[in-house]
């Protein structure tokens, strides 16, 4: 006799997105009581871990892309999983459990749960639309139609996947104008609080693919590479393309997940970056002890490190 599998439903969430009220009439703002206003910050969701600086915030559009095979979905999946649980990842550091909505346009159920069950905790918890539960498709997020499907599903969610735009929205990209409905949309769902996570392929040209259109709305803008085509196991390089605000802490970082563990380290290129910018500010450094910078500069890694990268940014400065 066949086993029998328990199936857990999410509690069903009332519609509790927020509607924007619109008379059709502009908002004209006089500036001198526009900066005497109080407009409340963007809260953030996540933040670079040890500095506090935000990364993702309510109220912003993000991009994540790559090549096909780099990983991106991977990555998408395990920060929608930390977004729902709070907690670490990577070098981020989630700052209370938020209500996610994932939409996959791409891969079929089981491989989703195999992803699910490999890249989630189990206090994780988030809502799934994906394609197999939609023979005729998932209406295309780039038409008025397909908005307003997806809006109506969206009850309390405070952050959405979308994965991908290839996939989810599918238009051609190179196409400027065809950017344009997509992005104001984009721009409606930000405004009315959403943290919009765009998982993205890229181009020939290593940038996004299609118009640069598509990157005008995007508060930050994540890039993955792969570091060895050779590797068994996603290993890549994490740089931001785009990132609004502060940068206090942002580091382009190397990605790896092995045997169900997340690790990442400082690209050498910026430790020798931060390295030089640290001694040109405390220039009585360069005869202490390298004890010493490793402990003020804990994202270089062990003294030894610390050692080795004084050797290599001394014989580039001596070039």
């Amino acid at each position: 006799m066949a086993a029998k599998h328990e199936h857990h439903k999410l509690a069903v969430v009332p519609p509790r997105f927020p509607r924007l009220e619109d008379d059709g009439g502009a908002k004209v703002w006089d500036s001198r009581v526009f900066l005497k206003a109080t407009f409340p910050p963007r809260e953030p969701l996540v933040v670079i871990d040890g500095h506090d600086t935000p990364v993702f915030t309510k109220h912003s559009i993000n991009q994540i892309f790559a090549a096909r095979g780099t990983g991106k979905s991977m990555l998408g999946m395990a920060l929608a999983g930390k977004h729902s649980s709070g907690g670490k990842f990577l070098n981020w550091k989630i700052t209370r459990p938020a209500s996610v909505l994932y939409v996959d346009g791409e891969l079929p159920n089981p491989q989703i749960q195999q992803r699910m069950a490999q890249l989630h905790s189990r206090d994780a918890r988030i809502r799934l639309i994906t394609l197999d539960d939609h023979p005729n498709g998932i209406p295309a997020l780039d038409m008025a139609d397909g908005q307003a499907w997806l809006e109506a599903e969206l009850g309390d969610t405070e952050v959405l996947v979308l994965d991908s735009i290839a996939s989810l929205a599918p238009f051609a990209t190179n196409n400027e104008e065809k950017w344009i409905p997509f992005i104001m949309w984009l721009q409606r769902m930000r405004s009315r609080g959403l943290c919009i996570h765009l998982l993205h392929q890229a181009g020939k040209s290593g940038l996004q693919r299609g118009h640069s259109r598509g990157d005008d709305p995007l508060d930050v803008q994540i890039k993955l590479k792969t570091k060895d085509e050779d590797c068994e196991y996603l290993n890549c390089d994490l740089t931001y393309e785009k990132f609004r605000g502060q940068r206090k802490g942002v580091r382009a970082v190397t990605v790896e997940f092995q045997n169900g563990n997340w690790t990442w380290h400082v690209l050498e290129a910026d430790k020798l970056r931060l390295l030089g910018e640290y001694l040109s500010q405390h220039p009585k450094e360069r005869d202490h002890s390298t004890r010493r910078i490793a402990k003020a500069m804990p994202e270089l890694g062990s003294y030894v490190t610390v050692s080795k990268l004084m050797h290599k940014l001394s014989k580039l400065n001596n070039r």
